[in-house]
């Protein structure tokens, strides 16, 4: 493969990068009661370095919530997870994976 379509790939995985204010963070929904922090983490870890991880919980009940956030140090690492975890099966459940959009945008 030569440097130029080597290029032209990254270019193409590369055509969404504005789809958040900086393309790190992803929202997860989906996410099993059965999975631990760490396992979510680790999840998502194989595709780079993740700068947070926010499991949501119930403040009445302190039972966790089905979904959360993860931030990427990297953009392109985000996308790649993106795009390879959505849709996936975790824990018995489906994951929906997408770029976190904050409501003021």
């Amino acid at each position: 493969v030569s440097t130029q379509s080597t290029w032209d790939v990254f270019q193409v995985a590369n055509h969404h990068s504005q789809e958040t204010i900086d393309g790190l963070n992803l929202f997860v929904y989906g996410i099993s009661a059965k999975a631990s922090e760490n396992e979510v983490r680790a999840l998502f870890a194989s595709f780079g370095a993740v700068r947070s991880l926010r499991l949501e919980v119930h403040s009445s009940t302190g039972r966790r919530k089905n979904f959360g956030y993860v931030c990427f140090y990297h953009a392109l690492d985000a996308r790649c997870a993106q795009a390879t975890l959505n849709r996936y099966m975790f824990h018995g459940k489906r994951l929906d994976v997408s770029f976190y959009i904050p409501r003021s945008h």
